[in-house]
Parts: structure tokens; C-alpha cells; sequence
């Protein structure tokens, strides 16, 4: 199943906003202004064993593109930069709990550098917390309860 869905762009920027990314010359990558890495992000906080959840993955190209800006059109890459992102494709999104991991579906990021897919929490899944990843993107843990 490959799916790339744009994520709306308030979502985005929030999470640039929360990360605290964009700070100090754009042009750079320095301990003053490190890239921020590719997020994943979930619909739910809570999800049960056969659940179905839209999960999505933010800034999913290469290279250092952290500009304090979002992009509908795909990320800001100021003049004089030597940043030449591609976007990422065949990203996994994966479901992990304990040594158990399970592909849920395989992704390409869309222009804006996100890709979204509505997956199926493994009914295997087991009261407490799992992980859910897009990809490269930082996994996001939620918590699990009995169905």
C-alpha cells in the first residue's frame, strides 16, 4: 500500500513551533540551530489492538531543510544554501512493541515532504505502550489498552 497524503499545513507548523526548530541563520546547521529531525505524529494517544489510526510523517526528505517555515510547495531552501533535498520514498510505517515489529504499510513522502497512511494496530498488541514510526521520523509512542 503505498499512499502520500499532504498533512494540513497548521499541523506542520506547529509541530516546527513545539520543536523549537528555525532558530538563527538559515543557512547553517550549527549546535545553535540543529536540524530537526523527521517527526511522526498520531491521530490518537490511546489506541486498542485492531484499532485503525491515521499516521503521518513530517519532513521526510534529506538533507538539513530545518528554515523555521513550512512549505506547501516543499521545503524552504534559502539562496547560497547547499542543501539539495530529495524526498524519501518506501518509507515503512511500522508498529513496535517490546522485540515484536510489524510493518503496516510502506509510504512515499509527497511534496511538502509528508506522507500519511490509516494502519491497523496489530491485534497482537498488548496493554501498556507501543511505538508507531513513519520511516526515518522520530516514532511517536502511544498507549495501549485491552480491546
Amino acid at each position: 500500500m503505498r499512499a502520500a497524503r499532504p498533512v494540513p499545513l497548521a499541523l506542520a507548523a506547529a509541530l516546527l513551533v513545539a520543536t523549537g526548530c528555525g532558530s538563527g541563520d538559515p543557512g547553517t546547521s550549527t549546535g545553535e540551530q540543529a536540524c530537526a529531525a523527521p517527526a511522526t505524529v498520531v491521530a490518537a494517544e490511546t489506541v486498542t489492538p485492531g484499532q485503525t489510526v491515521l499516521v503521518t510523517g513530517l519532513g521526510l526528505w534529506t538533507g538539513c531543510v530545518d528554515s523555521g517555515a513550512a512549505a506547501e510547495d516543499g521545503p524552504v531552501v534559502y539562496d547560497g544554501s547547499d542543501v539539495d533535498p530529495e524526498l524519501l520514498t518506501g518509507q515503512a510505517v511500522t508498529w513496535r512493541q517490546g522485540d515484536d515489529v510489524v510493518e503496516l504499510a510502506v509510504v512515499d513522502a509527497g511534496v511538502d515532504g509528508s506522507a500519511a497512511a490509516v494502519v491497523t494496530i496489530p491485534a497482537g498488541a498488548r496493554d501498556g505502550t507501543g511505538e508507531l514510526a513513519v520511516g526515518i521520523a522520530t516514532p511517536v509512542v502511544v498507549s495501549v489498552v485491552g480491546p
